[in-house]
């Protein structure tokens, strides 16, 4: 273990850093006691990523947890069923940390540019405050350069999603937001995301998100199937591309900034029922949505992303960070 000095009104040990084979990822399992000195154990992933171009210059993306756990419960994520339950939010000073140590160990000369992305353990809105005060340290630290950051969200805390709106707007850096949407058609989200708002109730706010900041907001799809369900039907990408390219929600206008899509398949999670699409199936969709008139943002395959459920290996990919951090800290 190694201790690390007193940051705020939190202690910062390092429990386990592991590199994928190729060195590209990067996996670190960090633990904290805030003022009242309740413990929480999170996860930063961090990997040198060119989106799988090698005509594209490589940056250094830093995937960044807002909490020990997480508050809500997506059936194909393994936050929260890992064997560490959620634990509390974590603080501003928790939240930039992940991001100062990662620079210093993976990007110390700033070579690359640094991306920050809140996809980590946590849902960046439940915790806004703490977000947007860990985030303005960092952006106006003259020592960290910070290309971009984006923000993810499943949409239901209205509040949260509206003070990023507030604070991000119109700030040098570009603070994107990125909805989890997953799948256009309700009844289905509604069985692998729990919550009481509707896509329809959401959509207003996303849009207005990216006409106050003049920012695309990107819509994370993830195709995935179990028995019984998929997300990856030809239906199921005509419904998707309708909703992107549907006038705003919130104005009725065409979006100055309009809809990008971030698409990728599934990364498996032990005990978890899911599993990516065929690569027919997956070749379908795409096909289907360039049909419709959309274009794609593929997210990178990266490496780290197979479990070992044993010895903890593995899992570096949104969704996985959780999955084997109480193998990494019993072995």
């Amino acid at each position: 273990m190694i201790n690390l000095p007193v940051v705020g009104n939190a202690v910062f040990s390092v429990l386990d850093i592991e590199f994928a084979d190729d060195e590209k990822g990067c996996k670190i399992v960090f633990s904290a006691r805030n003022g009242n000195g309740k413990l929480a154990t999170f996860e930063t992933g961090t990997f040198f990523d060119n989106n799988n171009d090698e005509a594209m210059s490589p940056k250094h993306d830093i995937c960044v947890s807002t909490a020990g756990g997480c508050t809500r419960r997506c059936e194909f994520c393994s936050v929260p069923s890992a064997a560490l339950g959620f634990e509390r939010l974590l603080t501003a000073e928790e939240i930039a940390y992940q991001i100062r140590y990662s620079v210093a160990l993976r990007n110390p000369d700033g070579t690359l540019p640094n991306v920050v992305g809140m996809m980590g353990n946590g849902e960046p809105p439940d915790n806004a405050k703490n977000v947007i005060a860990g985030l303005m340290a960092v952006i106006n630290d003259p020592t960290i350069d910070i290309d971009r950051v984006t923000l993810s969200t499943i949409g239901e805390n209205q509040k949260g999603i509206f003070a990023f709106t507030k604070v991000f707007a119109g700030l040098e850096v570009p603070v994107a937001l990125q909805f989890s949407l997953h799948v256009a058609d309700e009844v289905k989200r509604r069985l692998i995301i729990p919550g009481k708002r509707s896509i329809a109730e959401i959509m207003p706010d996303v849009d207005y998100y990216a006409e106050v900041t003049g920012i695309p907001v990107k819509f994370n799809v993830v195709l995935m199937e179990k028995d019984g369900f998929t997300n990856a039907s030809i239906k199921d990408a005509k419904q998707l591309a309708a909703l992107l390219q549907a006038p705003s929600f919130y104005s009725g206008r065409q979006l100055a900034a309009p809809r990008r899509l971030k698409l990728s398949a599934y990364n498996p999670v032990p005990k978890l029922p899911f599993y990516g699409p065929a690569e027919e199936t997956k070749t379908l969709f795409l096909e289907t949505l360039a049909h419709e008139g959309v274009t794609t943002i593929k997210t990178f395959k990266g490496s780290g992303i197979e479990i070992d459920p044993v010895t903890g290996k593995g899992g570096f990919a949104c969704g996985q960070l959780r999955a084997t951090t109480f193998a990494q800290l019993s072995r």
